[in-house]
């Protein structure tokens, strides 16, 4: 079973279809969870036929697919307007994660849907915003090699990521006073484990 969209939208009206079909899917996956998303329902909350929603999309787990890919690249979008302008590494450890944080408050409803109600085979093809964040953060360190603890910076990354990951999930479900001070905590973490005089 392919979770591969059937055709790309060039057209402008195409594209307006395409888009009513993916807000749909994310208002159905946000409101009534993974098993409440079926193809019947996106087409009817988004106002066009069954036909129509597949010549675009084969089934359910594609849909899921390219809101998944839509999302992490309004995430992207964020992320990089947001990329550390610094040449402190400190500095710039505190701006990348206040990026991260700014991108993942991107929808944050829809974000927590994706991650917590939609099976993970599903969408473990599709990791666009793991891998922007994880070039950027390579790029930041680079040229900091000789001060890092960690000699190999992509298993460093490798190890960083998931747990920044997860703890900002988790400061999402907070007050924003309360975001903002597990903010600093998460930067104060990633710094400790890079750096040997922080």
């Amino acid at each position: 079973m392919t979770s591969q969209p059937r055709k790309i939208p060039h057209q402008l009206r195409s594209q307006s279809t395409v888009n009513a079909l993916l807000e749909a899917t994310a208002h159905i996956l946000v409101h009534q969870g993974y098993v409440g998303v079926t193809t019947n329902r996106v087409a009817e909350k988004a106002g066009v036929s069954i036909g129509s929603l597949y010549q675009y999309f084969p089934n359910k787990q594609a849909l899921l697919v390219a809101l998944r890919r839509r999302h992490a690249e309004t995430m992207q979008t964020t992320l990089l307007a947001m990329a550390p302008r610094s040449n402190n590494l400190r500095i710039q450890i505190d701006e990348l994660i206040a990026a991260i944080m700014k991108a993942h408050e991107e929808d944050s409803a829809l974000h927590q849907a994706l991650e917590n109600e939609v099976p993970e085979h599903i969408l473990v093809e599709d990791d666009h915003a793991n891998k922007t964040v994880q070039t950027l953060l390579i790029s930041l360190l680079e040229p900091h090699r000789k001060v890092l603890l960690p000699s190999d910076i992509a298993l460093a990354c490798r190890i960083l990521l998931p747990t920044v990951d997860t703890l900002i999930h988790q400061a999402l479900r907070l007050s924003l006073t309360e975001r903002y001070v597990m903010q600093q905590e998460i930067s104060h973490l990633v710094k400790r484990y890079l750096l040997a005089d922080t």
